[in-house]
């Protein structure tokens, strides 16, 4: 959570020049409901390990996304961006 700007920079970038789609790395908070799956290698040994102790905390997930940037039809200015998550299965990004 170094950039909170990370969006608005894009946007930014995407007036500049709005012919392709942007990607985007950002990283967010997951409190202890979340639903996502925990990551393996984060998932302590023994419920002595010192790490069961933060499993139950926050975790910051590092996420991607790629955007583009969509104009009015009627005035060519640029309306609103649209972001979609990157995801990968297998090493293979979809």
């Amino acid at each position: 959570m170094h950039d909170k700007d990370t969006f608005r920079n894009a946007v930014e970038e995407m007036k500049g020049d709005d012919s392709r789609s942007y990607m985007l790395r950002f990283a967010a908070r997951s409190g202890p409901l979340s639903k996502l799956p925990k990551d393996p290698i984060d998932t302590p040994m023994s419920p002595e390990d010192p790490q069961a102790q933060a499993d139950t905390q926050e975790r910051i997930l590092t996420l991607e996304a790629q955007g583009i940037l969509v104009n009015d039809r009627a005035t060519g200015e640029p309306s609103h961006v649209s972001f979609g998550p990157m995801m990968s299965f297998g090493g293979a990004n979809v």
